[in-house]
């Protein structure tokens, strides 16, 4: 009978920690430099610099918020090679979407931004996965 006892009350102790165990994965911050700029209406490619500060969260129904800069935050999904999402939002009176693709084993990005006036733009780039410093 010790045993038994012994062994009751080690279960709640690991299925407690279980929920703990993935947390890390919840989270993923990457930094992703834009080398490249394409016009959607016309195809015209141009180099490009800029660094992007993506936030990728796992939510806890299974969907994935994906923050830009700590400011565009797109509904997103995942699956075995891809993050993805998407925005609608309304700026200088233009309704204007974006849309987020990484690639989850290479790291390229790209992000389209377009309005119902334009077709658009393509910035293209890699990321590679942070961590805090501080």
């Amino acid at each position: 009978m010790p045993f038994i006892l012994k062994f009751k009350s080690i279960i709640p102790i690991i299925f407690i920690s279980l929920p703990l165990s993935g947390r890390s994965m919840d989270l993923i911050n990457l930094e992703c430099k834009i080398f490249q700029t394409i016009s959607l209406k016309d195809g015209t490619a141009s180099p490009t610099s800029g660094v992007e500060h993506i936030q990728i969260t796992r939510n806890a129904d299974g969907s994935y918020t994906i923050a830009r800069n700590n400011v565009e935050k797109y509904a997103g999904s995942a699956d075995e090679n891809f993050f993805r999402g998407s925005a609608q939002y309304e700026f200088s009176g233009l309704k204007m979407t974006e849309s987020i693709l990484i690639n989850r084993y290479t790291g390229q990005f790209e992000i389209d931004l377009k309005s119902i006036r334009d077709p658009g733009i393509r910035h293209i780039g890699m990321c590679n996965s942070v961590s805090k410093k501080f």
